[in-house]
């Protein structure tokens, strides 16, 4: 799901006891991946990048439940190969 101002989107995230979400972070000119992040709610809300929620059912935040892990490197993938590639680098960017 993709957001500028409407944050209610931010209630369906999965947030870990300590109030914390993993995302990736990256180099936005390269699009290199340079590490696994944590943000927290209003971390995650003044984002203006393209971002996507997507839910996988069953996972906790640290995704150890047997295939998810699996999904989300999926979805990540999905996500690079859509708006970091050359067909689709920086396409979506407003």
């Amino acid at each position: 799901m993709s957001t500028d101002e409407n944050t209610g989107w931010l209630d369906e995230v999965r947030w870990g006891d300590d109030g914390l979400v993993p995302a990736i972070a990256q180099d936005c000119n390269s699009g290199k991946v340079l590490t696994l992040a944590w943000m927290n709610r209003e971390a995650l809300a003044q984002l203006t990048c393209p971002k996507e929620l997507i839910i996988v059912p069953g996972a906790t935040h640290l995704f150890e439940e047997p295939g998810t892990l699996e999904q989300v490197a999926d979805h990540a993938g999905t996500w690079f190969e859509r708006y970091l590639t050359k067909s689709g680098a920086h396409a979506a960017r407003p």
